[in-house]
């Protein structure tokens, strides 16, 4: 039992809570009616699977990054209280159970399954190529909600595009501001991040836009359905939600950086899949 919890405290399972409310605002978003039990469960499985191998591959592929910064001294491989192998079969069974639920969504969620696989598993690599992770990171998690549509109606929505550019714009807003904490160490190491290529406060300038733009881009995708009052009033706690992320967090101060990321953040998600389930 120790081990598994060091293992899902490595992996931060705590976190699947930021994209998995997506993936059913996306099936909502497809059936405009509530899901039938199996596709559920199909979906919960998928985005576990998912999330899990991810952050498997994350903490294998920065080793060698982890060991070296303080930040993650005390992380269960580092430490030696999780063994390797633990994790890569962690990583094997998260990709089994993503295919596994993928093929008996339907054949397109079958036919896209490698392509989320790509992304997640690219991920770690792209610090080390250019200041575009943030953006990949949200790529990645914006593979929720279309992947839930998808699971729904078995094709791509017009409208779809907005709620993947609003979760892309989201993510990578908050994953600027907690890499804030790394700054010298992304520097010391030349790994590419906006806080340690342009700046923390180019960084907490380029966070606000984004989240200013995700806000707009989730407004606009409840209307382009014609999603009633619960949405909008979602939409409206989640701006109040971004503004105090940000009114606690700047370039001399990310003191409060962890209540910004999980708390603001994964409440964001749900207000807003509460929104969606409420509005049919």
């Amino acid at each position: 039992m120790n081990s598994l919890l060091s293992i899902l405290k490595l992996i931060k399972f705590e976190h699947t809570i930021f994209a998995l409310p997506f993936a059913f605002v996306g099936l909502i978003a497809g059936l405009r009616d509530y899901p039938d039990t199996k596709t559920t469960c199909l979906i919960l499985a998928a985005m576990i699977g998912a999330r899990t191998a991810a952050m498997g591959l994350n903490r294998l592929i920065d080793y060698s990054y982890d060991k070296k910064n303080p930040r993650s001294k005390n992380w269960g491989l580092v430490t030696g209280t999780v063994k390797k192998r633990s994790v890569w079969i962690l990583v094997f069974v998260g990709l089994m159970i993503l295919g596994y639920s993928a093929k008996n969504l339907n054949e397109l969620t079958w036919q896209l399954a490698p392509i989320a696989v790509l992304l997640l598993s690219m991920y770690p690599f792209t610090k080390r190529w250019g200041v575009f992770c943030h953006f990949w990171l949200g790529a990645t998690l914006a593979c929720a909600p279309a992947g839930g549509f998808i699971a729904a109606t078995g094709g791509w929505g017009d409208n779809l595009y907005l709620i993947c550019l609003a979760v892309t714009f989201w993510v990578a807003g908050f994953d600027i501001l907690y890499s804030l904490q790394d700054i010298e160490f992304d520097k010391k190491m030349k790994l590419y991040s906006i806080p340690s290529i342009y700046g923390a406060e180019k960084a907490v300038l380029s966070s606000r836009i984004l989240h200013f733009l995700a806000a707009i881009l989730f407004f606009l995708f409840g209307s382009a359905f014609d999603w009633s009052q619960a949405w909008t009033i979602a939409c409206i706690l989640m701006f109040f939600l971004l503004f105090w992320q940000h009114s606690i967090i700047s370039a001399d101060n990310i003191k409060r950086i962890n209540a910004a990321f999980f708390s603001a953040n994964g409440w964001i998600s749900i207000l807003l899949f509460l929104g969606a389930l409420i509005t049919i």
